[in-house]
């Protein structure tokens, strides 16, 4: 079931989108969504907050209600990234702000609390930072960089993970993003 009110107004070039909320399933959210679409890029603003964010209807469970086991990609012998370049180019048409907060995460194997998610693209450069969150072994927060916004040259990605006394054996919410 899902369930969502929203207010869709016009101020000059920009569109707004006031008192969301919306209800899939178990979960929520709730916010304010800005666009300029006329913006050359296009300008993207959001703020959104969550109660419960249950991810586990879209994890694969079998009949007894368990996930099944994954097998390896070095198992299967599959790429986890195609061989084709990715769309950089196409960071150049979209810049945006979001902050999204979730006081509960829910997967079929873990549990995540007080998550806060700041995203930034701007001139083909994303951040996110802060991305932090609480898991049971504790704190973690982490912040990524994708900076594609130089021409002649790759672009760089920048990953760092903070997370005192977690155990990573237990960590299995990367481990399926990463998927």
């Amino acid at each position: 079931p899902v369930e969502i009110t929203a207010k869709l107004s016009k101020v000059n070039e920009e569109y707004k989108i006031s008192g969301l909320t919306a209800k899939i399933a178990k979960s929520d959210i709730k916010g304010e969504v800005s666009i300029v679409p006329q913006n050359k890029p296009m300008f993207i603003q959001a703020k959104l907050s969550s109660k419960l964010l249950d991810l586990t209807p879209f994890q694969e469970v079998d009949s007894t209600g368990k996930e099944p086991p994954k097998e390896t990609v070095a198992a299967t012998k599959e790429r986890v990234f195609p061989d084709t370049p990715l769309p950089i180019d196409q960071l150049k048409m979209l810049n945006a702000d979001i902050n999204y907060t979730i006081e509960k995460l829910e997967s079929s194997s873990e549990t995540l609390r007080e998550i806060k998610l700041a995203l930034k693209l701007e001139d083909s450069r994303l951040t996110l930072d802060p991305a932090e969150a609480q898991l049971e072994g504790g704190p973690i927060a982490a912040d990524f960089v994708f900076d594609a916004s130089k021409q002649k040259t790759k672009p760089v990605l920048s990953f760092n993970l903070h997370s005192p006394g977690l155990e990573l054996g237990k960590f299995k919410v990367l481990e399926e993003t990463m998927r």
